[in-house]
């Protein structure tokens, strides 16, 4: 089963980038949110770390940087679906733990799963 990603078209505005108060405005449409089209580059390097999967460092949701290093080239997006870690199970999620994917909390029904054992510590999730 091939996944797609839905392409939001927005017109060009401010973005709020992943360090807290910097803004870039892009000239083209926005692919989930970040100024890059790119697919998310692991690892990278941020702020002198290195990171092999999406994170939420800095920011409400989950971003990768799309080069290796973002200190240098200051490109990322936001993570969809083809970016996100693989589901792992068991997984705890508002104290309860899940072995498979639930669609508990998805306003639309869809099945997600946490990508680390424990969303309520890390908050990183994929749709299934």
């Amino acid at each position: 089963m091939s996944r797609r990603l839905a392409t939001v078209f927005l017109p060009p505005a401010p973005v709020t980038s992943p360090e807290l108060g910097r803004a870039e405005s892009p000239s083209w449409s926005v692919l989930l949110g970040g100024n890059s089209e790119e697919t998310c580059m692991f690892p990278f390097s941020y702020k002198g770390r290195w990171y092999t999967a999406c994170t939420m460092d800095n920011s409400k949701r989950p971003w990768c940087a799309t080069t290796s290093h973002y200190e240098a080239d200051r490109k990322w997006k936001y993570c969809g679906t083809a970016d996100s870690s693989p589901c792992v199970f068991p997984f705890i999620y508002k104290g309860k733990t899940y072995r498979s994917c639930t669609a508990v909390n998805d306003q639309m029904g869809r099945p997600w799963c946490a990508t680390t054992p424990s969303y309520d510590k890390d908050h990183l999730w994929r749709f299934c």
